[in-house]
Order: structure tokens, then sequence, then C-alpha cells
């Protein structure tokens, strides 16, 4: 006697750096989102979307180390296409692109997945959704705090945790590497001065002196003295710089700004000034910032950005100057798991068993009619004992469970079970099924 061979199955295994998201989890990336929209909107932002897919040439040569970790191919028609690895370059190629359909100064929301070839760790991911607000088309100070603001709220309103902003500024770190490390005066040297400044978190301030000695002509001491420099008191850095009068106006918008942040006095929410934030982005020109938990610093920054004012110049001769920030949405999920801050969903508010399958066809209508009122419900698919059924809504935190067999049905009524207290209403009139559930859920009539 023959027997058919064993059959094998494929592993369903994911990419690196690449993850499926239970219920949960989206459904707290939604709430993060759907608080986004609504500040967004409150601030006079809209919302736009751009391909995943660019050309590479419009992707490369402004982001410093992360030209690296993009996602480069060529596509079917010998294109040299790659992915998004943020939301700001396909941003500033949109801005030159429908200029004629904007009106400047353009406040932006954007929504999206982006895709970096980095190692994934902690936090870090090769696809993840990013959430940004940008400004484009103005240089002032309140055009900074507008973004900044507007990033607080969102992070506070969807975490209500304690956290810490710190503003760096690109042409003040620039001039404070100039002073101290003359050799690196061209703009090639001092973007390799800057990425290994953007490193000292990760690896302190003896690797990057060590870093910055690699470099032509920096000796330990003129490392170890910017370091020094860069890590002190503002004050102390405006006193350094005072003789250079447009670093003068920079210093004193970047305190202008910390004290605007500060009089909105958002709970649990920090602003310092810290010199040592570089972002190692190259089309920085002006303040930047990052944004850590206080509770997990060690997940990295969950919301950054800064000024560009040249970005859109190699679409347009058109000056747009603008400033941004980007909610790292999946790496803040990430840090909200870790603490415990992501509760058990349910999907439904109520729940129908069907105790006799005669009697389908009442629960249906119960179901629609819920529904139709806005009351999100499931009616039980499979044909199972009624105890199966209710251990179904336990399962999937269910708090309202209807139980209808023939009598109910027959009877044009229905029993009602609180799956938390245990107590239950019987033999409630059809009638009353919406007001009954805008009583017990708060619900407006």
């Amino acid at each position: 006697m023959s027997h058919s061979p064993k059959p094998t199955y494929m592993e369903p295994k994911s990419l690196k750096g690449f993850r499926d998201l239970l219920p949960a989890q989206v459904a707290v990336r939604q709430q993060i989102l759907a608080i986004a929209r609504q500040e967004a909107r409150l601030g006079g932002f809209q919302e736009i979307a751009t391909p995943f897919l660019e050309y590479s040439e419009i992707l490369l040569g402004e982001g410093g180390e992360t030209d690296k970790q993009v996602f480069r191919f060529k596509d079917h028609g010998d294109r040299d296409v790659a992915l998004r690895y943020d939301l700001t370059m396909p941003f500033a190629r949109y801005a030159a692109a429908q200029r004629a359909e904007i009106s400047l100064p353009f406040r932006r929301l954007q929504i999206g997945e982006v895709f970096r070839g980095e190692k994934p760790q902690k936090g870090r991911y090769r696809e993840f959704m990013q959430c940004d607000l940008d400004i484009i088309g103005a240089d002032t100070l309140l055009a900074d705090a507008e973004i900044i603001a507007g990033l607080m709220t969102i992070l506070h309103k969807a975490t209500e945790l304690p956290m810490t902003m710190k503003l760096g500024h690109r042409q003040i770190l620039v001039a404070l590497i100039q002073k101290f490390l003359p050799v690196a005066s061209t703009s090639e040297a001092q973007s390799q001065v800057l990425i290994a400044l953007d490193k000292l978190e990760k690896i302190g301030a003896a690797a990057v002196s060590e870093l910055l000695c690699k470099a032509d002509g920096v000796t330990k001491e003129s490392a170890d003295q910017l370091l020094a420099a860069v890590g002190q008191n503002f004050e102390k850095t405006a006193q350094l710089l005072k003789s250079d009068e447009v670093i003068s106006v920079e210093i004193d918008r970047l305190a202008k700004l910390q004290n605007m942040l500060a009089g909105l006095r958002v709970p649990k929410f920090k602003i310092e000034i810290d010199l040592r934030i570089a972002r190692g982005l190259a089309y920085y020109t002006g303040v930047v910032f990052e944004t850590t938990l206080d509770d997990l610093q060690d997940m990295g920054s969950i919301c950054s950005g800064g000024r560009y004012n040249q970005l859109t110049s190699r679409f347009s001769s058109l000056e747009m100057p603008g400033v941004g920030g980007s909610i790292g949405v999946d790496r803040l999920l990430a840090a909200l798991e870790e603490l415990g801050k992501v509760p058990a969903q349910s999907p439904s508010l109520v729940f129908v068993a069907v105790a006799d399958q005669s009697a389908a066809a009442y629960a249906f209508e119960m179901v629609a009619e819920l529904r139709k009122s806005g009351i999100s419900s499931e009616i039980a698919v499979t044909e199972q004992k009624l105890g199966k059924q209710l251990q179904q809504a336990n399962k999937k935190n269910i708090l309202w469970v209807i139980v209808i067999g023939e009598q109910e049905a027959q009877n044009k009524v229905f029993n009602c079970k609180n799956m938390t207290t245990g107590s239950e209403d019987k033999d409630l009139k059809r009638t009353d099924l919406i007001a009954y559930f805008q009583k017990h859920l708060n619900l407006k009539g």
C-alpha cells in the first residue's frame, strides 16, 4: 500500500527589518495618526501624498550617510529608481512640481511608510511609518515655532509620557567647527565632522574624538576643544561667537524659540538647547531638533527635524525656505509597547451570540440595526454551543453580549450579558435595542 508523500510547507517568514502588525498595534497606530490629523487640521495644515518610488536622482545627494541606506534598483523600464527614505526629499520635489497649485507659505501634513536599508535594532525597522509637518515658503521664527509646537502637542496627546526635546542649530554648529577645526573648511569636510558629531549619543565623546582625528589636520586637542564647546552652557557658546554678526542673529533666534516653546507649558515636555544635536542629513541649514522619551532614552529619537532653506534649489530657481519635523510613528509604537502602554483592543462593542440557528435571521437584523446606529458589533459566524461563543467574546475583550435563541426570535426580545460583571438583562424589547446601548455605552441619542 503506497503512502502519499508528506506535504512540505514554506516557512511564513518576513524579511529582516520588516514586520507584521497585530490588530492592537494597528489600533494604537491609528489612534496616533487620528490625533496627528486633528491637530494638523487645527493648525491649518493640508494633507498630501507622494509616491513610494522616485527617480534615484531625486532622493540621493542630500542624505549624508542615509544615501547608503537607500533601496535603489532598476525598474522594468531600466530606469534608476529608489524607495523613499523619508518624506522630506519627495516633498521638495512636490513643492517645485506643484508650485502653481499651492499657495506659499504652504502648511503640509504627510503620513506614509518610508524605507531604509539600515541594521534593524530596537525601534528601528527597514520599513516604518512617519508623520510629517512642514511649512514651506517662510524663513521666520514663528514658522519654526509652529512646526515644533504642533509636533509637541501631537506627541503629548498621543502618549502623555514625559519627554525632552533638544534644540540645536546647524549654522551655529558649523561656526564652532570653523573656529576649532579651521582645517575643515570645505562643505565635504564639515559634513564629515557633522556626521561624527551626530554619533555622540551612540558612541560617546571619546570615540567621536577619535573619528574627528582621522580627518587631515585635526589634532586630538582641537577635536576635544570642539567637543567641549558644543557641550557647554549655551550662554558661554554665545560669548565665543559674539563677534560673528550673522551667527549672533541665529543665536538670538534660537534662544527666543526656546522661550516661545517653553511658554506653551505642554505637560511633561522639556525643551533644552543642546548644540551637540547635529542631525546627519546634509540638507539642514538652521534649527534642528530631536525628541526622546525620558523613560526610554535608549530607543533614540521619536521625533526630529529642522530647517532646510535650500532643499528645493535643485528643482527650481524660486526660493522656498522650509522647516519641518517628523514623528517616527512605528518607533513611538515600539516604545509604547516596551513601556506596557498598548492596551488590549476590543474589535467590537457588542457580540451577538446565536443560541439557535433558527434565530439567525433575527439576530442578523439586530446586528445591522446596531451598526446603522454607529455601534460596532459582530455576530457569531460559526455554529458553536453558547458557551463557546461566550468564550469567543471574552477572548476578544468584548464587554457586551446579546444572546438570541428561538424564544427570543419568536417573542421579538433579546437578552444582554455584561461579560465583566456577569450581570444579565433578560427579555428586553426589540424596539428598545438602540436606547439600551446608548444608555450603557454613554452614547448620544
